[in-house]
C-alpha cells in the first residue's frame, strides 16, 4: 500500500504539468506542481504545509516507539536497566527520553550531509526490521499453531512468505550488489556500528542477569506477559 501511494503521487507530479514546465521545478515539484494546476502560487505554500504537518505527526510517532521500545528491553534486561526507570510523577522513561532527545537534538547540527547517512542507515535497519517480523510470523504460527490470535490472516502462510520476499527485496537494495541505491561506506559504518554497540550491550547485560540470578522465564514474562508459552 505505501508502494502504490508513493508511486500514484509520482505520477500525480509526472502527469501534473508538460514536460517543459516540470523541468523549472526546482525546489519542491510536488508543491510547485500543486501551485501550476491551481494557478496560484499559495497552493504551493498550503502543500508545504501540510507535508511538514505530516512529518511532525511521524517524527512524534518515532519519538514515542522509540522510547517505549527501550523502556521494553530496559524492562526485559536486554539492556541496562536504567532505561526501565519511570519517571515518579509523569511514569515515563526518564532515560530513553533523555537519550533520544540527546541524538535527534545533535543530529541536526552535523549537517545535511549527515543526516542522509542517518535517514539511509536507519531506512536499511527499518527494512532488517520489517524482514525479521515476517519471519516472527511464520515461525510463530509454525510452532504456536493455538497461540490466540484477535486478527485473522487468510492464506498466512503465503501472506507470510510474500512478505519475507518483498523484505528481502528492499534489503537488496541497499546492498552492493548492483543494486541502483548502495549504501555507501559510511551509512555501512553507521551500521556496523550500531550493530556493534548493540552486542555490547547484550553482552554486557547478560553478565549481569547472569550475576543477579535473572531467569529465562523472568525475561520472557517481561517481553510476552504471564500467558506466554516458551517454544
Amino acid at each position: 500500500m505505501a508502494a502504490a501511494w508513493y508511486i500514484l503521487m509520482i505520477l500525480s507530479v509526472a502527469l501534473a504539468a508538460p514536460e517543459a514546465t516540470r523541468e523549472g521545478f526546482t525546489n519542491v515539484p510536488v508543491a510547485e506542481a500543486f501551485a501550476w494546476v491551481m494557478h496560484n502560487p499559495i497552493f504551493s505554500k498550503l502543500m508545504i504545509v501540510a507535508a511538514m504537518c505530516g512529518i511532525l505527526t511521524s517524527w512524534n510517532g518515532f519519538l514515542v516507539g522509540a522510547t517505549r521500545v527501550l523502556f521494553s528491553m530496559g524492562r526485559a534486561k536486554l539492556i541496562p536497566d536504567v532505561f526501565a526507570k519511570v519517571h515518579p510523577q509523569y511514569h515515563s522513561p526518564v532515560a530513553a527520553i533523555v537519550l533520544v532527545a540527546i541524538i535527534t537534538a545533535a543530529s541536526p547540527l552535523l549537517g545535511k550531509g549527515a543526516l542522509v547517512w542517518f535517514v539511509d542507515a536507519s531506512a536499511f535497519g527499518t527494512v532488517v526490521a520489517y524482514f525479521m517480523v515476517a519471519c516472527s510470523f511464520l515461525i510463530l504460527r509454525s510452532k504456536e499453531p493455538e497461540l490466540e490470535r484477535p486478527f485473522k490472516v487468510k492464506a498466512g502462510r503465503l501472506v507470510g512468505v510474500l512478505a519475507i520476499g518483498v523484505a528481502f527485496f528492499f534489503l537488496y537494495l541497499y546492498l552492493p550488489l548492483g543494486s541502483p541505491s548502495p549504501l555507501t561506506e559510511i551509512e555501512w559504518s553507521l551500521v556496523g556500528g550500531w550493530v556493534l554497540i548493540g552486542v555490547i550491550l547484550y553482552i554486557v547485560q547478560s553478565i549481569d542477569n547472569r550475576k543477579k540470578g535473572v531467569t529465562l522465564e523472568e525475561i520472557e514474562y517481561q517481553m510476552f506477559g504471564s500467558k506466554y508459552k516458551r517454544f
